[in-house]
């Protein structure tokens, strides 16, 4: 990641050299960093918006916009040209979902996060990406990234009890449990098995993150069969999709310490 001076930052955003000290002071700045009494900033970061004329968000995310951003993000990806899937994604945030989980699966977490980043002001859209933002954030051992997405899932809960938001949510905390495989912090639902408060939608990611609880668990036979069952009563796929992809290995990792 290429970095500039508090200076140069600050003849970039067209402001003063004060006022980028207070928003570092304020850590208003992603992923700047300090090195003795000195900043350096991301080249790419954004100028935050000035506190002041900023509007106090909603506190409460309507289901409906969720849904809205779930369905314009459920498509299958194709499977000779995965990267074709950013022509059929009509709006930008459901362009921004794809783009993150493409970067995921090849390994480019630092993409993945800057998607996440662009979701800022968007509670619905920054929702959906947690899933791998989180899983992004981990794997870079971004601990401030990994808090920020942790944060905003915490509040989605808070602000949103019962519902599918809060389903979501809890649904992208587990993501994390499973990653770090720790799975004495599972949530109860996914240590039970118990997908009840989910929508149809969501079950099959859930069923997938069931599988890894069980792998952390050390429990392969039923690693397997819940990977395989969740397969089998699946849609059919007309390309690839991210869960699909998930399930697969699963089982694969399930016959291999099975031989």
């Amino acid at each position: 990641m290429e970095y500039i001076s508090t200076a140069e930052a600050a003849e970039k955003w067209g402001v003063s050299l004060r006022w980028v000290q207070r928003l570092l002071a304020d850590g208003r700045i992603p992923h700047a960093k300090k090195y003795g009494k000195s900043w350096m900033i991301p080249y790419d970061a954004e100028k935050p918006a000035d506190p002041r004329r900023e509007k106090k968000p909603s506190r409460n995310m309507p289901a409906s916009d969720l849904s809205h951003i779930l369905a314009a993000t459920s498509l299958p990806l194709p499977a000779h040209n995965p990267d074709a899937i950013l022509d059929y994604a009509g709006e930008r945030r459901a362009r921004r979902q794809y783009e993150a989980e493409l970067a995921y699966l090849r390994g480019d977490f630092a993409q993945t996060m800057r998607c996440f980043h662009e979701t800022k002001g968007d509670a619905a859209a920054r929702l959906r990406i947690c899933i791998s933002a989180i899983a992004a954030a981990i794997s870079l051992g971004d601990y401030p990234a990994y808090t920020e997405s942790e944060t905003h899932l915490e509040q989605c809960l808070k602000n949103n009890p019962g519902g599918d938001v809060s389903a979501f949510a809890e649904m992208a905390l587990a993501t994390a449990t499973v990653s770090v495989i720790a799975p004495n912090m599972a949530p109860k639902w996914l240590q039970e098995g118990d997908m009840s408060a989910l929508s149809p939608e969501l079950r099959p990611f859930a069923l997938y993150l069931r599988a890894k609880y069980f792998q952390c668990m050390n429990q392969v036979d039923s690693m397997f069969a819940v990977s395989q069952a969740a397969l089998s009563l699946s849609e059919p796929e007309r390309g690839i999709s991210q869960t699909g992809l998930y399930l697969r290995l699963c089982c694969a990792m399930a016959c291999h310490a099975l031989e």
